[in-house]
């Protein structure tokens, strides 16, 4: 019974790992690689969009995905224009 479960443990401390390293490996390319990229865009206006029960949220024109900041998007590195209706 003991022996099971070691296996397990050591199948799931190797799936563990190769998901560290998979996910250390993405954030270097984005890091070093598209964030830069977008940061030598020009800035751009940020879109905003209706959602779920009538809350507006903002989306990045260049990659259409939701930035969590006003300021720059966090996946492709599109800066936005600052005004004052975003704040």
């Amino acid at each position: 019974m003991n022996k099971d479960i070691i296996k397990m443990r050591k199948g799931i401390d190797k799936i563990s790992k190769r998901f560290l390293m998979k996910n250390k490996i993405n954030r270097f390319f984005i890091d070093k690689f598209v964030m830069p990229i977008g940061k030598k865009r020009k800035p751009i206006k940020l879109e905003w969009e209706n959602s779920y029960r009538n809350s507006i949220i903002p989306i990045c024109p260049h990659c259409k995905e939701m930035p969590y900041s006003i300021e720059q998007c966090q996946f492709c590195g599109q800066r936005f224009i600052k005004e004052a209706n975003n704040e």
